[in-house]
């Protein structure tokens, strides 16, 4: 168990994970325009909870996060 995990447990805390614009920072990362991101994984759990995910939207989400990376430079 790390210190920070020791101290955390003293004090009766949990670790938490950073948040941005309502998701966990870790999925907007590297992303090109994070809200346009975060919108899309927020219509896309919409959609899921209703069981109105049909296959031409998974198409369309899958080509957006394809073209949603940050281009490297080389």
């Amino acid at each position: 168990m790390s210190r920070l995990d020791k101290a955390l447990k003293d004090v009766g805390g949990k670790r938490t994970q950073n948040y941005r614009l309502n998701h966990p920072a870790k999925y907007l990362k590297g992303s090109q325009n994070e809200q346009k991101a975060a919108n899309e994984m927020t219509e896309t759990a919409k959609r899921y909870k209703e069981g109105t995910l049909t296959d031409a939207y998974i198409k369309k989400i899958e080509n957006f996060r394809k073209k949603d990376t940050k281009k490297r430079r080389t």
